[in-house]
C-alpha cells in the first residue's frame, strides 16, 4: 500500500466519521424537538379533586 493509499484511506475514514456524528447530533437533535412538541402539547394541570375549599 503506497503512502497516497493510506493518506486516501485515513481521509475517509475521517470523513465516516464525521458524517456518522453529524448524523447522530441531527437525530438527537430530532429527539429533543419531539420530546419538547408532546410536553407542550399535555393538558394542563387537572385537580384530582374539587379544590373550592367547600
Amino acid at each position: 500500500m503506497s503512502f497516497r493509499d493510506r493518506q486516501y484511506r485515513t481521509c475517509m475514514r475521517e470523513l465516516a466519521a464525521i458524517r456518522i456524528l453529524d448524523d447522530l447530533r441531527r437525530w438527537q437533535n430530532a429527539h429533543n424537538r419531539r420530546t419538547c412538541q408532546a410536553l407542550w402539547a399535555l393538558p394542563a394541570r387537572q385537580p384530582d379533586r374539587k379544590e373550592t375549599g367547600q
